[in-house]
């Protein structure tokens, strides 16, 4: 079985990081409110529409799931949204739910790359987390992307 990268686990890691720490606001929502693929999706739809986000999402999903089995009692909505997260928020602990999170993220993001590249990708994320470093969204370390 294959696993998220190192790369694209410290790059999903750096994210989640910034989510937590509240710089985008939704601190105290659900957790399924502030999955980064909740907040990509606006990027995400317009650049590939409604089903090609879903299309990303469950794949990612299938994949993310092969690592972190709590992961397959998730489904993704027609609209691409994410079914469940809060449910196993109450169940897990929350390293198992961080876990979790953090590999789903990895999957996407290494998805986006694989279709789209590494600078639209970047691009893209820059577009959400426009004051992360970026050291931190460099999935390849030692690459340069500016």
């Amino acid at each position: 079985m294959s696993r998220a990268s190192p790369q694209m686990r410290r790059f999903a890691a750096a994210l989640m990081a910034y989510e937590e720490a509240g710089a985008t606001g939704l601190r105290n929502h659900p957790p399924s409110e502030s999955y980064l693929a909740e907040k990509l999706r606006p990027q995400l739809s317009t650049l590939a529409g409604n089903g090609g986000f879903h299309a990303l999402h469950s794949r990612a999903l299938a994949l993310a799931s092969m690592e972190v089995p709590w992961l397959r009692g998730l489904q993704i909505q027609p609209d691409g949204s994410l079914e469940g997260m809060d449910e196993f928020h109450s169940r897990l602990t929350a390293d198992d739910f961080r876990e979790g999170q953090l590999v789903l993220s990895a999957r996407l993001l290494e998805l986006l790359v694989a279709f789209i590249g590494e600078k639209i990708t970047l691009n893209l994320v820059r577009e959400v987390w426009s004051p992360v470093r970026s050291d931190d969204l460099n999935p390849n370390p030692g690459a340069t992307h500016e």
